[in-house]
């Protein structure tokens, strides 16, 4: 059997290890120890110490873990402001596709009102100026599309920003409940 010859780290005490054993107990003053081999070298710590450092290490890539969570969650309140929309009375909002689709359809809807409505004003006036109110219903009709479909592509980054947020948020709660 192939043994190390080591010291007790408590009471410095000769030892003689078999090679294969990663504890042994000391015969002279009962510490027990852990025996840790790294490159070519061997060496024992106080079994407890050395679960202490464990926990210890454990303890600190939990806390660090809290930190970048504490951090992602701040950064992620900070961002989300950059996708509010502001109503009229000052109130913020995350934009929706539905939202955006309906704004859209209402207000596309509106134009098409005042198309008809201007048209049958007009239709009988002897000013020919008149003609150009029904064309603001148009102009209502393209800002509602272009406004709809700019909202709807800020809901849709929002909806791809979260759920990256929420992935890196669920890896990290992870690491902290010691999945990883």
């Amino acid at each position: 059997m192939r043994v190390v010859n080591l010291a007790c780290n408590e009471c410095g005490a000769p030892l003689v290890v078999p090679k294969s054993a990663n504890y042994v107990t000391c015969e002279f003053c009962g510490a027990q120890l852990h025996v840790v081999r790294e490159g070519g070298v061997a060496y024992t710590e106080i079994h407890e110490l050395a679960e202490r450092t464990e926990r210890l290490e454990d303890d600190m890539a939990r806390l660090k873990a809290s930190e970048a969570l504490n951090r992602l969650d701040a950064d992620w309140q900070q961002e989300m402001k950059k996708y509010e929309v502001r109503q009229k009375n000052g109130e913020a909002s995350i934009p929706s596709k539905q939202g955006a689709v309906f704004g859209a359809g209402v207000a596309a809807a509106f134009g098409v009102v005042w198309m008809i409505f201007a048209g049958g004003l007009v239709a009988g006036s002897p000013f020919g100026f008149a003609a150009v109110f029904p064309l603001f219903g148009l102009v209502f009709i393209v800002a509602a599309i272009g406004t709809g479909v700019m909202a709807y592509q800020k809901a849709e980054a929002y909806e791809l920003r979260k759920a990256q947020y929420e992935r890196e948020r669920r890896k990290i709660i992870e690491a902290i409940r010691g999945e990883v």
